[in-house]
């Protein structure tokens, strides 16, 4: 897998990060989310 890009959201409330990645060269994800869980921490 790899992350082509990983950038800040501005202000976003819990939203820490935007993200995209390719998967073996083949699947394209775009829109991933990084956000704050309260407790828990981060999760996608």
């Amino acid at each position: 897998m790899k992350i082509n890009s990983m950038y800040p959201p501005g202000a976003s409330g819990g939203i820490r990060a935007y993200a995209s990645a390719t998967v073996d060269g083949c699947l394209g994800i775009r829109g991933i989310k990084v956000v704050e869980g309260g407790r828990d921490g981060l999760f996608v």
